[in-house]
């Protein structure tokens, strides 16, 4: 996905899951406040815990037509 130029249409396609530590958050991107930048894609989820500390870990599911990619955000040492 990372040469597609997407329009403000497109976001309709995109859907997102968001699954941290108080639980799991679905969306749609086309129905949240974005930015397009060329192929890059600024979306506000909102809030998702409660609390936050570095120890947390967040795995993002995002959907589009018929692909998906996971990205997974944690704490190296």
């Amino acid at each position: 996905m990372k040469d597609l130029e997407l329009s403000q249409g497109d976001l309709y396609n995109i859907d997102i899951e968001f699954e941290g530590r108080d639980g799991l958050i679905t969306g749609n991107v086309g129905g949240m406040e974005t930015k397009i930048k060329g192929n890059i894609i600024s979306f506000l989820v909102g809030t998702v815990n409660f609390e936050t500390y570095k120890e947390d870990e967040y795995k993002i599911t995002i959907k589009f037509k018929d692909k998906q990619d996971v990205i997974k955000l944690q704490l190296l040492n």
